[in-house]
């Protein structure tokens, strides 16, 4: 099985999201995905309009945080052109999922150094990690995801704004 301990995604939905003018405005360099309010999603029509792309899917912590540097700068047009259409109501960011398994010994965990953190300030991109216990096939254990308080994230970020050093952690062990 492939060692996905990090999958990082970017995600921006709504119901009121106009993902067209976003696109028209700034077209992402990566690989994207994009839903329409209405269209048949899952078999049913969706109640959200958004783009998704993955960002990474690997076990190796500095792969990951060379792939969501390489995503920041990459994307940063995009990324602001996302902010500038998106009401209070759409849901936006990076988010990563550390795949936790029972064999576990270390707790695994995040770390951004200050310059990842001063790109996502810059972009006003938003990151929210959670964790999901593994059996150690990978299998998730159904229900059991858990997630960080989000005023850790956001003083992290705070910080990156004002110029702050240093890195950002955040672990888990289940």
């Amino acid at each position: 099985m492939a060692d996905d301990r990090y999958w990082t995604d970017y995600s921006a939905w709504g119901p009121r999201f106009d993902v067209d003018a976003v696109l028209k405005t700034a077209k992402p360099v990566m690989d994207y995905s994009v839903w329409r309010r209405g269209d048949t999603t899952y078999g049913a029509p969706a109640i959200t309009s958004g783009i998704s792309m993955v960002v990474f899917a690997g076990g190796s912590e500095a792969a990951f945080r060379r792939a969501v540097k390489r995503f920041l700068a990459r994307e940063r047009r995009f990324l602001l052109a996302v902010r500038k259409h998106a009401a209070r109501s759409v849901r936006l960011g990076i988010g990563t999922v550390l795949f936790v398994r029972d064999k576990q010994v270390q707790p695994i965990g995040v770390e951004l150094p200050s310059d990842i953190l001063q790109l996502l300030a810059e972009t006003g991109a938003k990151w929210r990690v959670g964790a999901l216990p593994c059996y150690d096939d990978g299998t998730p254990k159904l229900g059991a995801v858990q997630q960080p308080d989000a005023g850790i994230i956001e003083t992290a970020l705070a910080s990156a704004e004002g110029g702050g050093r240093g890195w950002f952690s955040l672990c888990y062990r289940c």
